[in-house]
């Protein structure tokens, strides 16, 4: 595990120790999230703080996976990811068709459910099941975005979307150059770019969490109807 995050593979708790340390920032963007949506009432959100939980998960399954590496760390680190992504997905539709917070956590426990059982049962098509729950969740959020932009209170926090968007983007071009075998890769520096990669996704997806799963409404979607003459 981890062999094709570029850093240098020891032993003990940190085997990967950069990598491991990095993994952190989700728990703690994950747990912020949690404990903001507690504290202020105006924010409360029962899908903010399983949003919270969900990253917290990730952040943890990422430090076993490059740290101690158990086994069936794979499966958690993966699944945890997927479901993530699948929340994402979701509360999108969930915002586009006006379904309650029941509804949607509902939704999510089956797609998480189901696509922990696909990553146990085929652990190979792991890059598969996440590409096609990352590709649902896209194209949620863009529709309800898209929705949204009628709506005169939302066109301010399309800048919020391009720093998203820009953080998820240079996510990912670093931990393409740091990869194993990449231009950048340097297995033994402290500096290692999956790490850098785990800092701005968690970034990312704690500032999409905050602004807009904190947020969402059922009806956000709904393009208001014309006022009859």
């Amino acid at each position: 595990m981890g062999q094709s995050d570029c850093e240098h593979i020891g032993a003990g708790l940190l085997a990967q120790p950069t990598n491991t340390v990095s993994s952190l920032a989700f728990v703690i963007c994950g747990l912020w999230l949690v404990g903001t949506s507690v504290r202020h009432q105006r924010r409360e959100s029962i899908l903010l703080i399983v949003y919270g939980f969900t990253m917290a998960t990730v952040g943890l399954g990422s430090f076993a996976f490059h740290g101690p590496m158990p086994r069936g760390t794979q499966l958690v680190h993966d699944a945890s990811v997927a479901a993530l992504l699948l929340l994402v997905a979701v509360v999108a539709l969930g915002a586009s068709e006006g379904w309650d917070d029941r509804r949607v956590l509902t939704i999510f426990g089956l797609g998480a459910g189901i696509a922990t059982a696909l990553l146990g049962i085929f652990p190979q098509a792991s890059n598969a099941v996440l590409a096609a729950v990352f590709v649902a969740a896209t194209a949620s959020e863009a529709r309800r975005l898209t929705g949204r932009q009628s709506n005169p209170g939302w066109g301010g926090r399309i800048r919020l979307y391009w720093i998203v968007v820009a953080l998820v983007a240079m996510a990912v071009i670093v931990n393409t150059i740091g990869r194993t075998g990449g231009l950048l890769c340097e297995p033994t520096s402290l500096l290692q770019w999956h790490a850098v990669w785990h800092v701005f996704t968690a970034a990312a997806l704690g500032i999409y969490g905050y602004h807009v799963v904190g947020n969402v409404k059922p009806t956000d979607n709904r393009i208001p109807s014309q006022r009859s003459s």
